[in-house]
């Protein structure tokens, strides 16, 4: 078993504001287009048997406008009638259109238990349907631009006992010249190996192919995997040779179809044979480094405590152990400030931080007398000064914390389809969720937003294979909102966040009463400058749009470069931010 590589989310300075100073409220109104719906948006709650927290939060959040990657300003949801209705907004015009239907799905068996019906676009031509009640169908939508009628041409129950579920994620993909859907399913089901955790989520992997002779369709459970948590972002990665998870807990595979999962992999133990700790070899661990410092991981046992950790650095040397045994004891590559050594204890990992003596060199290798090269990633390349932090960086607030558990450590990782093991990852922090996501491009895997310092920034996975089981995994930063990671963190009502695909403005969304918007520039306060420093700044645009005192809850968001479309029970709204 080989240590995974670390993932290093390092955002580009490009990309960054230092001389972002926040957000000045506009009065001027934004724009309300409205167009009424006869059947209210199909909505499920819970029962009396889906009473956990997985439940709730897996009910309560769920968006039930779904946004069609290949057509922009196009969007859908399911009405009560089981129909699949279509509603945009016409950008030549800049008027909404009215609502159509253009599919009537069969009425299922419902019953107590049932989920929200989901919707995925995988192509041009053809999406993923499942009805909330354990079925599972694929549609043929023709010319989504004309609004045709759908067609049917894949529909089955596909877990056992009919157990419901939604599409987490789908792909359409040509794997050994066969056309296949390929589809990750979430369950929440009842966990009878754990008497502290009820229940707990489940992902099951679905390969739908096509026979090319008779055109048919047919169905393979290919995997399964099973965690005590929902995941904050869950994707299949490009030709579904692995899977891209982050979440607070780990998930494992426990069910595999095309490659059985053996037993458990045990860490050979080494024999010492009357070598000392400071005999040269390669030790086992994860480094990465920037102009400032150097970080290295460590695996360690699961219930390891603080008391069992020791860490010496006297400047020159390096001395890590657990309890009794060493698990670095060597000299340094260069010299590390001794007094400014930090270490951090997670789940399984030991995370060490020194500071370079030597600030923008690049160490070739982490230690002096044998090769340690860095993990795998893309480093940032030596600049001659770095950028500033923020400038709205300030002392943490209550609200910084938010209403996580902060001994639950989030992480994103990779996990191998064949291997069944975690072979890239990266450890986000206590309180570093993922914040939404969004489709930035057609085919490609969700992007997601993540807290960096006051802002949020918006990464995009690669994945690129490199050997028969090696790929390289990075995460590019694609775009930055600034000061959002600070603004949502103190809004405690917030339903939906989410953010134009041009990253031009982001949204924060209550259930009933107010809609928040955060436009990056604002035009009426340029040429600013900093009292102190004479430094010119940029400040943004802030909207606050009230809903009506009897207007429905918020069931469903989709933004776009000029609109966000909201769905309620009795409406579609249309605000118009940047037209």
């Amino acid at each position: 078993m080989t240590s995974p590589a670390i993932i290093d989310f390092r955002p580009s300075h490009l990309l960054l504001n230092p001389n972002f100073d926040g957000y000045k409220l506009s009065l001027d109104p934004v724009p309300i287009l409205k167009t009424e719906i006869t059947a209210a948006p199909r909505r499920v709650f819970t029962s009396d048997d889906q009473y956990t927290f997985l439940h709730a939060k897996l009910f309560s959040l769920h968006n039930h406008l779904i946004h069609d990657p290949w057509l922009e300003y196009s969007c859908y949801f399911i009405d009560e009638n089981w129909t699949v209705q279509n509603v945009r907004y016409d950008t030549t015009t800049g008027r909404l259109g009215s609502v159509k239907a253009v599919h009537k799905v069969p009425k299922p068996n419902t019953g107590r238990g049932d989920y929200n019906a989901s919707l995925t676009f995988v192509s041009e031509k053809f999406c993923v349907f499942a009805d909330g009640c354990g079925g599972l169908k694929i549609f043929n939508t023709g010319d989504r631009y004309r609004v045709e009628e759908w067609k049917t041409i894949f529909s089955d129950t596909i877990l056992e006992n009919s157990i419901p579920f939604v599409i987490q994620d789908a792909r359409w993909e040509i794997i050994n010249n066969v056309h296949q859907i390929q589809c990750l399913l979430l369950s929440i089901q009842q966990n009878n190996d754990n008497e502290d955790e009820k229940f707990e989520a489940v992902l099951d992997w679905i390969a739908i192919k096509r026979d090319a002779q008779s055109n048919s369709w047919s169905k393979l459970h290919v995997r399964q995997l099973k965690g005590n948590t929902l995941p904050e972002y869950c994707v299949l990665e490009p030709k579904c040779n692995g899977i891209l998870i982050s979440a607070d807990r780990k998930f494992e595979f426990t069910f595999d179809n095309e490659h059985p999962i053996g037993p458990k992999e045990e860490p050979p133990k080494e024999e010492n044979n009357g070598k000392n700790d400071q005999d040269v070899k390669k030790p086992e661990l994860n480094w990465t480094q920037s102009d400032e410092d150097i970080t290295i991981h460590f695996n360690i046992p699961q219930e390891t405590n603080k008391q069992d950790i020791k860490v010496i650095c006297d400047g020159a040397n390096l001395q890590v152990r657990h309890k009794s045994e060493a698990l670095l004891n060597a000299d340094l590559f260069q010299g590390a400030d001794k007094d400014l050594t930090t270490w951090n204890l997670g789940n399984e990992w030991l995370e060490v931080v020194l500071i370079k003596q030597v600030q923008s060199f690049t160490w070739p290798s982490l230690l002096k007398d044998v090769i340690v090269l860095p993990s795998e990633m893309p480093l940032q390349p030596i600049r001659e000064l770095s950028l500033p932090p923020s400038n709205l960086r300030t002392e943490m607030e209550d609200c910084d914390f938010g209403d996580v558990d902060m001994d639950k450590e989030h992480s994103f990782v990779r996990m191998d389809a064949i291997s069944h093991q975690t072979t890239h990852k990266a450890n986000l922090g206590s309180n570093n969720p993922v914040l939404f996501t969004l489709s930035l491009r057609a085919g490609s895997p969700l992007a997601f937003a993540l807290r960096n310092d006051v802002d949020a920034c918006v990464w995009l996975p690669y994945v690129q294979p490199n050997a028969e089981s090696d790929v390289t995994l990075n995460i590019k930063h694609e775009g930055t909102l600034n000061a959002f990671g600070y603004i949502q963190a103190s809004k405690q009502q917030k339903k939906f966040m989410q953010c134009s695909p041009d990253m031009n403005y982001a949204i924060i969304c209550e259930p009933h009463r107010h809609i928040f918007v955060y436009k990056s520039t604002y035009a009426s306060a340029s040429g600013l400058k900093n009292r102190n420093s004479s430094a010119k700044i940029s400040i943004g645009q802030q909207k606050l749009i009230t809903m009506e005192e009897d207007s429905d809850e918020v069931l469903g968001i989709v933004c776009q470069a000029e609109t966000t479309i909201l769905l309620t029970r009795k409406q579609v709204l249309c605000l118009q931010i940047n037209s």
